[in-house]
């Protein structure tokens, strides 16, 4: 593929980007040919944003194209995933603290949002006597043992209560 059709079709793959929220615009395949019918997706893409309508990609549209893109591409993707826990980060139990134990109080007030009958965490990062009560009472209603410790299946649990909100 020449440099000139890798611009094409990394232009026809932008075109493509920007057309997914747009219903009535067809979909372009990026195949590095600038037809007619990409043409035409730029001459609407000039249309639409106030740029001079000559289906020529200048630095003005393109960078237009880029913007256009990288909204399009954040508007239709979901956000980034954080990290995975590993299994030496558990079990977490009274007295640790750290940034496991503060997704773990978020994970718990999203619970004490859905039911009137689970208090909400208090601040910090501590997993102290309250966070240990709401971890047993999770785990009461989930059946999953009630020892206040959150092993992989209580935090699995949580997070998949928590991530189905």
């Amino acid at each position: 593929m020449t440099e000139r059709e890798r611009a094409i079709t990394e232009l026809q793959q932008y075109l493509r980007n920007i057309s997914r929220n747009e219903s009535d615009k067809p979909a372009i395949i990026p195949d590095g040919i600038y037809s007619e019918e990409t043409k035409k997706a730029v001459e609407d893409f000039q249309r639409q944003t106030g740029l001079e309508v000559n289906g020529i990609v200048n630095f003005e549209t393109w960078e237009g194209l880029v913007r256009a893109n990288r909204r399009a591409v954040y508007e239709n993707t979901l956000p980034v995933q954080i990290a995975p826990i590993r299994n030496e980060d558990l079990p977490l139990k009274r007295g640790d603290s750290g940034i496991l134990v503060k997704t773990l109080k978020l994970m718990l007030d999203s619970v004490a949002d859905s039911y009137g009958n689970f208090n909400r965490s208090t601040e910090g990062d501590l997993f102290d006597e309250a966070t240990e009560r709401e971890v047993i009472r999770w785990q009461g209603i989930a059946f999953i043992g009630d020892n206040g410790e959150v092993n992989r299946e209580t935090w699995d649990s949580l997070a998949q209560f928590y991530l189905l909100q």
